[in-house]
């Protein structure tokens, strides 16, 4: 009896699992897609990072983009979709936090590219962290999107 009840709970957790991994694949938000950085030699003068959100679900009005530690942005900040083509918005600055409003609302099943310039890394620090949200249009409140790593190899040769 112990083992068929071992066995019955075993696989009711496998299906569970399944079917939560099964939905969550098929979830249709606005997610982070990747990041990297384009970085010159010198430690102490401001590079270039660029992250990738895709846009899921409801069209997205606005990003919210905030680097994290002694990261500082700058309001040097373009955006383009998966074809390369410019996405008009205002950049502006709200402390650490950098908004990015749209034109027009970004439709679902597109990817943007975030290039944000002149990013200021005094510390030289070897891990960037960025954290992301977004205004989904007919919502009121901002959407946490989560924070995104971007490594930078300072210090390496």
């Amino acid at each position: 009896m112990k083992r068929f009840l071992s066995a019955a709970t075993a696989t009711i957790v496998l299906l569970a699992f399944g079917t939560a991994a099964q939905a969550s694949g098929s979830a249709k938000v606005p997610h982070l897609a990747g990041s990297s950085a384009n970085l010159n030699n010198a430690k102490f003068q401001p590079g270039s990072y660029s992250l990738k959100v895709h846009v899921m679900g409801q069209e997205v009005s606005a990003l919210m983009v905030k680097a994290q530690d002694s990261v500082q942005l700058s309001q040097n900040i373009q955006v383009f979709d998966q074809f390369n083509k410019p996405i008009a918005a205002t950049i502006s600055m709200n402390g650490e936090t950098a908004m990015i409003a749209f034109a027009q609302p970004v439709k679902p099943d597109t990817v943007l590219r975030l290039d944000l310039k002149n990013v200021q890394n005094p510390n030289a620090l070897p891990t960037a962290f960025f954290s992301v949200s977004s205004q989904v249009v007919g919502l009121g409140s901002e959407i946490a999107l989560g924070t995104i790593q971007v490594t930078t190899r300072y210090g390496r040769i």
